[in-house]
């Protein structure tokens, strides 16, 4: 049992890896995705914008994230939840409904819709989808 975390657009800080120390402690192996990569020293904020809008670009390195965990021996890709917040949510949103079916689960935290998620009436679930999201929106 494995569960990838998308982080929000300031990327991997102590919320992101609080929360797979705890999965960790819960019997599963957490795995968060550094979407910008190791070596990135700009401004995330900035940063966070082109992957909004180069949605390819984001879903890629989303993508290598799940590559990159489903690679480990004591991964079973058969049993992979993912979740992300705000920015991550957005990923875990195009992930399942148009990137890659079969996940045990995912949820999405406060997140936000693109040109991507166009799935509508005819959208057949593949994966168990929990979505929160607070205060007023619209759609």
């Amino acid at each position: 049992k494995a569960v990838m975390v998308i982080p929000d657009w300031d990327s991997i800080n102590d919320y992101e890896r609080d929360r797979v120390h705890l999965l960790a402690e819960n019997g599963y192996v957490g795995f968060a995705a550094d979407i910008y990569g190791p070596n990135f020293t700009g401004s995330y904020y900035e940063e966070s914008l082109t992957y909004l809008t180069d949605v390819e670009l984001y879903m890629s390195r989303v993508r290598a994230g799940l590559a990159l965990l489903t690679t480990y021996d004591w991964v079973d890709a058969s049993s992979v939840a993912v979740f992300g917040y705000c920015f991550g949510g957005t990923g875990v949103i195009d992930l399942v409904t148009k990137e890659v079916t079969g996940f045990a689960a995912a949820v999405s935290f406060h997140w936000g819709l693109t040109y991507r998620t166009d799935a509508g009436a005819g959208y057949t679930p593949h994966t168990p989808l929990l979505v929160l999201s607070g205060g007023p929106m619209i759609l």
